[in-house]
Protein backbone atom coordinates (compact mmCIF):
# COMPACT_ATOMS: atom_id res chain seq x y z
CA UNK A 1 0.00 0.00 0.00
CA UNK A 2 1.31 3.66 -0.74
CA UNK A 3 2.39 5.96 2.14
CA UNK A 4 -0.62 8.18 0.84
CA UNK A 5 -3.23 5.05 1.35
CA UNK A 6 -1.69 4.28 4.42
CA UNK A 7 -2.01 7.81 5.92
CA UNK A 8 -5.93 7.87 4.94
CA UNK A 9 -6.59 4.78 6.31
CA UNK A 10 -4.90 5.69 9.57
CA UNK A 11 -6.90 9.28 9.55
CA UNK A 12 -10.22 7.64 9.22
CA UNK A 13 -9.75 4.96 11.76
CA UNK A 14 -8.47 8.40 14.27
CA UNK A 15 -11.47 9.79 13.46
CA UNK A 16 -13.42 6.75 13.97
CA UNK A 17 -11.63 6.09 17.24
CA UNK A 18 -12.63 9.79 18.36
CA UNK A 19 -16.20 9.11 18.72
CA UNK A 20 -16.38 5.37 19.90
CA UNK A 21 -17.78 6.86 23.42
CA UNK A 22 -20.61 9.43 21.47
CA UNK A 23 -18.50 12.07 22.31
CA UNK A 24 -21.11 15.16 21.07
CA UNK A 25 -18.59 17.65 20.34
CA UNK A 26 -16.58 15.24 18.71
CA UNK A 27 -19.46 14.06 16.27
CA UNK A 28 -20.89 17.71 15.52
CA UNK A 29 -17.50 18.81 14.19
CA UNK A 30 -17.11 15.70 12.18
CA UNK A 31 -20.56 15.60 11.11
CA UNK A 32 -20.02 19.32 9.76
CA UNK A 33 -17.10 18.35 8.31
CA UNK A 34 -17.65 15.14 6.29
CA UNK A 35 -21.50 14.79 5.34
CA UNK A 36 -23.26 11.80 4.23
CA UNK A 37 -22.77 12.33 0.59
CA UNK A 38 -19.11 13.23 1.04
CA UNK A 39 -18.37 9.53 2.84
CA UNK A 40 -20.34 7.58 0.87
CA UNK A 41 -18.45 10.04 -2.27
CA UNK A 42 -15.01 8.82 -0.87
CA UNK A 43 -16.15 4.76 -0.76
CA UNK A 44 -16.96 5.32 -4.17
CA UNK A 45 -13.88 6.35 -4.85
CA UNK A 46 -11.70 4.40 -3.00
CA UNK A 47 -11.75 1.71 -5.60
CA UNK A 48 -10.32 -2.08 -4.42
CA UNK A 49 -8.27 -0.62 -1.09
CA UNK A 50 -10.19 -2.24 1.23
CA UNK A 51 -8.39 -0.99 4.49
CA UNK A 52 -9.89 2.34 3.50
CA UNK A 53 -13.31 1.79 2.97
CA UNK A 54 -13.37 -0.23 5.97
CA UNK A 55 -12.03 2.98 8.01
CA UNK A 56 -14.38 5.05 5.85
CA UNK A 57 -17.39 2.55 6.24
CA UNK A 58 -16.53 2.83 10.46
CA UNK A 59 -16.67 6.63 10.46
CA UNK A 60 -19.81 6.40 8.61
CA UNK A 61 -21.47 4.00 10.88
CA UNK A 62 -21.02 5.66 13.88
CA UNK A 63 -21.66 9.22 12.64
CA UNK A 64 -25.10 8.40 10.72
CA UNK A 65 -26.36 4.91 11.26
CA UNK A 66 -26.97 5.05 14.71
CA UNK A 67 -28.57 8.25 14.88
CA UNK A 68 -32.15 9.29 14.83
CA UNK A 69 -33.55 10.67 11.71
CA UNK A 70 -31.45 7.93 10.01
CA UNK A 71 -34.34 6.63 7.07
CA UNK A 72 -33.52 9.95 5.27
CA UNK A 73 -30.25 8.02 4.37
CA UNK A 74 -32.36 5.12 3.36
CA UNK A 75 -32.25 6.06 -0.46
CA UNK A 76 -28.41 6.90 -0.43
CA UNK A 77 -27.64 4.09 1.53
CA UNK A 78 -29.41 1.60 -1.04
CA UNK A 79 -28.42 3.27 -4.14
CA UNK A 80 -24.95 4.53 -3.21
CA UNK A 81 -23.32 2.30 -0.90
CA UNK A 82 -24.52 -0.96 -1.03
CA UNK A 83 -23.65 -1.57 -4.82
CA UNK A 84 -19.57 -0.86 -3.28
CA UNK A 85 -19.64 -3.94 -0.69
CA UNK A 86 -18.03 -5.73 -3.67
Amino acid sequence: MSPRLTYLCSFFQIMSSLIDNNNPVNIGKLIKKYSFERLVGMIEISGKCWALKRNLRGLLNRLYYFQKGVDIYLKAILSREIPNLA
